[in-house]
């Protein structure tokens, strides 16, 4: 005769209905704005936890699940501990609007006397058109940072104020990707279009690269707009099209999420 469930299924679904968001936030996760449906775990590898839903997914292991998977995974409990922590502990009730930011103000990185090595990597390694990198240069949105070399990318508000700083490595070898301390999202890198338009990216780099292919087939690069995300967070779209006038949204994202 076999052994009997050690829990009911009633007992395990009423485990799994435990508040995600709030059981992460007790683990001490920093939990940032991912979205309209989603928060995401900073320094996590890519988690997010999902309103609607009551489950998570983590993009470097492909992996997802509600509460008690969430502690067996990242809280390294069996299945039996899992479901008596869920049902046996009281959790503080965690806001479900954005979390509040740290005070603290963007400090862009100091410039380098000359451009040649984004200008290099961008064109020679990335294959982005010359005259989109230079009139990207010339509008104060890219630059070389002093001492690493890096990219620096730079998203404005509407007054011409930096609110958001994204770093990319030249380095064909070793990848370096870093958002500068204190960037606010919701200011996207955007390269400016006249037309009703918007392409909607993950990062400059891809933005860059996809004016590039228009140019490729011979068509102006500078009728549409394009902006980035900085990862996937939909902040910076929201705040775009408070802005700007927009007939079509057309999204050119490399992952997807549910």
């Amino acid at each position: 005769m076999g052994k009997s469930l050690p829990f009911t299924k009633n007992q395990i679904a009423e485990a799994n209905q435990v508040n995600l968001i709030e059981l992460a936030g007790s683990k001490g996760y920093r939990l940032e704005n991912g979205g309209r449906r989603a928060f995401h775990a900073k320094q996590s590898g890519g988690l997010y936890f999902f309103r609607d839903s009551n489950k998570y997914y983590h993009f470097s292991t492909d992996t997802r699940g509600g509460p008690i998977d969430f502690l067996m995974q990242f809280e390294r409990m069996d299945f039996k501990e899992a479901v008596r922590y869920l049902l046996g502990t009281p959790l503080q009730p965690y806001s479900a609007g954005p979390p509040p930011r740290e005070i603290g103000h963007l400090i862009l990185p100091e410039k380098a006397t000359n451009y040649r090595r984004v200008a290099w990597y961008l064109t020679q390694i990335r294959g982005i058109d010359s005259e989109i990198v230079s009139n990207l240069m010339h509008e104060k949105k890219l630059y070389q940072q002093a001492k690493t070399g890096n990219c620096v990318f730079i998203g404005y508000s509407q007054e011409g104020t930096a609110k958001y700083c994204s770093l990319r490595g030249c380095s064909p070898e070793k990848s370096f990707k870093q958002d500068r301390e204190y960037s606010d999202k919701s200011y996207s890198f955007h390269i400016a279009g006249t037309h009703p338009k918007v392409y909607v990216c993950e990062s400059p780099i891809d933005a860059m690269s996809h004016a590039t292919l228009v140019k490729l087939r011979g068509q102006s690069w500078k009728n549409d707009h394009r902006i980035s995300l900085g990862c996937l967070s939909d902040q910076a779209l929201e705040r775009f099209l408070t802005y700007y006038r927009t007939r079509e949204i057309i999204f050119c994202l490399d992952n997807d999420y549910k």
